[in-house]
């Protein structure tokens, strides 16, 4: 049998080889592939194959898809599209629309005019083309009727000058009034270039008519509406008085009136079709599908869901997205798994002669879990046991570090270390799980004698302490106050109204006092987390909470101002029209609605309201048919009405402004809530504000392994009413502004508070002293913070918190008619406000642990005081 067995191996010695050669390969191919569909992907690329997106060439697009875990066991997949702009070949007739109010001071309108010019300059070295220019604050001007002549205009557009407020009305029936005279065409294109900083404030609303009038009267226009330094989110004014809207800051301005001085050829068709990978992952319903633009529809095709999205005039150069909110089924939950979120998509598009179907099979693929992996850190000449096992687990997870602990002889185990950057920590015990495998190691410290026998005292203290040792009462006179009654915070520091450290009077006798820094001083310059930082008060726990003023130079000197002592520049939140808005975080946006008063006749007003179940009842009510002379007693009390003549309505409405004649600005009621409930829900922290991410990115970035130094500290966004209808019935509103709490205080009263005044708005990272709503122990400084620190409102203040630039506090202004206002520096020290979706510099501020010890340096700016990070 064996020699059998060797004679036909001999004889089909290369069958065998081709035979094991082909099994090797198949084997190989499905390793390989297994392989590869256990290896994450982030993104995949689709692009159009007819032209090339990559050589830009016109017409072309690509989509980008996207997938990451957004909460445990949930992803969210994005199709971020792009395209490539393709025009007629045509020659251009422009109306140039210009806001030059006072809001547009300074480098604003100096680099509109910079880029303005460059624009012209462009545009008119073709002789077809034309540029009309209109200016407009509060009232409006035409500049120049349509002209070549590019010298003429440009020197025009050099001599501007900002003035007024904002009427984008009366700028609208200027371009009414140049396109009068005007005959379009056929082989030229019509468009107006609307740039503003900022919201219309006189002959409001009547701008959104005016729009709708022009776009009847001359349907061949198109109105671009570019929103210059007012955050990257397109605000509902903008939009209401142009047909396609753009967003500019100083930097992308030159670009974007390049790109809005031409007209766009449309898709003539984009369509995107998708299946989920039912596999894996479910899709529950449309309302997980949001889109910037086009209609979704989903449905079931063969026991898949298919969803499709259609962009129908999608114009060319545009960009546009898709979000898609999706679960990972139950069986698969703490798995560790990798899976593919998307079975494959089809995308349809035609522009002129081009047309594309593009199929993909490429999908994101997302692994589920990810390890955590215990380092012993074994020191020199000694080995480790008793480390924890490594473990997995599932993105998003909170994860408890092992309460194990490892042995060195020799050695004291100090702790836990997480070295894996940018994991988010709930406190010193739990992280959430990212989306990377997670190493912890352990701190050793070396059993060693000391011995003093020289009484020697060492000088190494908290911060806390040496600000404590310089601190005189603020409510005395002392050195550098010559008033016996101590500080007044009506004025600004001097040699005779506060410089230095002082202690917060009504806090002696806390067990850790309120202690500040005021004036024009150099002594309270921190080195920590390599940034440099300022001391600015401490807290009821002992903390010292710091804010940012940019890197150390070369030397390690932190002398820096302007921009260097920010982060950046940001909106405080997209919209300003409600007053959600001044939250830190916020919840629902009852946003203002207004009414002319003067076609009501009688209207009944009530001080309080009852709810059936099913309607209002207005209670102690009162009746007017004459608005602009009874509406100031109204204001005293009288803020819910139905507005008619009737005391009964589904909804209710509430007046929160009493001060114009003719319009009523109200917020409207349902389902039983009064103006508290509402109130609760504007003011609940369910979505973060823009500057709020903006810092929690930062922080994540570059703070998180240094959190172990900072306090759970209390950072306030007071929300409470001081004054005004918003602050409730019961309440002589007068007839202006509903003021928060921060306003009575620092500008009503100039009587800068600590404290917080209720716990929604005490925002820290767990509930113990707060509302536990952060995830990082990072915010703004109060405007009472300002306050003690030397800054008001009337001059400029004189004080080391001043940078020569505007920046944004933590604290609520008012709201008043249509915006929801903040407090902010202003660039020459005084306090100042903004509207919330206006863009502001930002200076994040953290809070020193009170037992962090401070080892180098006097404060000074060249000899900054260093914080001891223990390794």
């Amino acid at each position: 049998m064996l020699k059998k067995i060797q004679i036909f191996i001999r004889n089909y010695t290369k069958q065998i080889i081709a035979m094991s050669v082909f099994f090797i390969a198949i084997f190989s191919f499905f390793l390989l592939s297994s392989f590869a569909l256990e290896t994450p992907l982030k993104s995949i690329i689709i692009t159009s194959k007819n032209t090339s997106f990559e050589s830009k060439e016109v017409g072309s697009w690509q989509i980008k898809k996207s997938g990451k875990w957004i909460s445990k066991g949930r992803a969210r997949v994005v199709f971020d599209v792009d395209t490539t702009l393709m025009t007629e070949n045509k020659s251009t007739d422009i109306i140039m629309v210009l806001d030059i109010s006072g809001s547009m001071s300074g480098d604003k309108l100096d680099r509109v005019k910079q880029d303005s010019t460059e624009l012209v300059d462009s545009l008119l070295s073709n002789g077809n083309n034309q540029v009309a220019l209109i200016i407009f604050d509060t009232t409006s001007t035409i500049v120049s009727d349509f002209t070549s002549d590019k010298d003429k205009l440009i020197s025009q557009i050099n001599d501007l000058q900002v003035q007024g407020n904002t009427n984008y009305y009366q700028a609208l029936v200027n371009v009414d009034n140049i396109l009068k005279d005007y005959t379009k065409q056929d082989n030229r294109d019509a468009i107006v270039l609307f740039l503003t900083d900022g919201y219309p404030n006189v002959n409001t609303p009547n701008q959104i008519t005016q729009y709708q009038y022009l776009k009847t009267k001359y349907p061949y226009i198109t109105v671009n509406g570019i929103q210059y330094e007012m955050g990257n989110a397109i605000l509902k004014p903008i939009q209401e008085v142009s047909d396609n809207q753009f967003f500019a800051d100083m930097e992308t301005l030159s670009n974007v009136l390049f790109d809005a001085s031409v007209v766009p050829i449309p898709y003539e068709k984009f369509e995107i079709v998708d299946y989920i990978d039912q596999r894996y992952f479910k899709l529950d319903s449309k309302d997980d599908i949001t889109v910037s633009e086009g209609t979704i529809k989903l449905e079931e095709e063969n026991g898949k869901q298919k969803i499709t999205w259609t962009i129908d005039n999608f114009k060319s150069g545009r960009n546009a997205k898709l979000t898609m909110d999706i679960d990972l089924k139950e069986e698969y939950i703490g798995q560790g798994g990798v899976y593919s979120t998307n079975e494959s998509t089809e995308v349809f598009s035609k522009i002129e002669e081009q047309d594309e179907d593009v199929i993909s099979v490429d999908s994101p693929r997302l692994q589920e879990g990810y390890s955590v992996i215990y380092d012993g850190n074994a020191p020199s000449g000694c080995t480790v046991s008793n480390i924890p096992n490594s473990k997995t687990y599932s993105v998003f997870n909170s994860v408890s570090i092992e309460e194990e602990k490892p042995i060195c002889v020799g050695y004291q185990f100090k702790g836990w270390e997480i070295v894996t950057e940018n994991v988010t920590s709930i406190n010193d015990d739990y992280f959430v799980m990212p989306e990377k495998d997670v190493t912890i190691r352990a701190i050793w410290s070396e059993f060693t004698l000391a011995k003093s026998m020289d009484g020697v005292v060492s000088k190494v203290q908290t911060l806390y302490k040496i600000m404590q040792d310089q601190a005189v009462m603020d409510n005395v006179a002392s050195e550098f106050v010559s008033a016996s009654s101590g500080i007044d915070f009506a004025s600004i520091p001097s040699n005779t109204n506060g410089k230095g450290v002082y202690t917060r009077a009504g806090t002696e006798e806390d067990e850790y006092p309120i202690h500040y820094y005021r004036g024009d001083i150099d002594n309270n310059h921190v080195k920590f987390a390599n940034f440099c930082w300022k001391a600015v008060i401490t807290t009821e726990t002992g903390g010292v909470k710091l804010i940012y003023d940019g890197h150390p130079d070369d030397n390690g000197y932190c002398n820096n101002t302007g921009t260097e002592s920010m982060i950046g520049k940001t909106s405080f939140n997209l919209d300003s029209t409600s007053p959600a808005d001044v939250g830190y975080m916020y919840g629902t946006r009852y946003e203002y609605s207004s009414i002319d008063a003067k076609d009501l006749g009688t209207v009944i007003y009530g001080n309080d309201i009852i709810w059936d179940g099913s309607q209002y009842t207005l209670v102690d009510t009162i009746e007017s048919n004459d608005w602009a002379n009874d509406r100031v007693n109204l204001a005293k009390r009288y803020h819910y009405t139905c507005l008619s003549a009737d005391n009964t309505c589904d909804s209710v409405y509430y007046i929160h402004f009493f001060g114009d004649s003719t319009v009523i600005y109200y917020l409207t009621l349902n389902q039983g809530n009064n103006i508290e409930d509402i109130k609760n829900e504007m003011f609940s922290n369910t979505t973060d504000s823009t500057i709020k991410t903006m810092l929690d990115v930062w922080y994540s970035e570059n703070m998180i392994e240094y959190t172990k130094y900072l306090e759970d500290t209390v950072w306030c966004n007071d929300r409470k009413f001081f004054s005004g209808s918003l602050k409730g019935k019961d309440v002589d509103a007068g007839t202006d502004v509903s003021y928060f709490t921060a306003f009575g205080n620092n500008i009503y009263s100039k009587n800068p508070s600590v404290s917080c005044s209720n716990l929604n708005d005490s925002f820290t990272v767990s509930n113990e002293k707060g509302n536990g709503a952060l995830t990082y122990p990072i915010a703004l400084l109060t405007v009472d913070e300002f306050t003690l620190a030397g800054h008001i409102s009337e001059y400029s203040g004189n004080s080391y918190l001043d940078i020569g630039r505007y920046y944004w506090s933590l604290s609520p202004d008012y709201f008043y008619r249509y915006s929801a206002l903040t407090f902010r520096m202003d660039s020459v020290g005084s306090v100042g406000n903004l509207r919330v979706s206006n863009s502001s510099g930002v200076r994040p501020s953290v809070s020193l642990s009170a037992d962090v010890m401070v080892v180098n340096g006097d404060g000074s700016s060249t000899n900054p005081y260093e914080v001891e990070l223990v390794v």
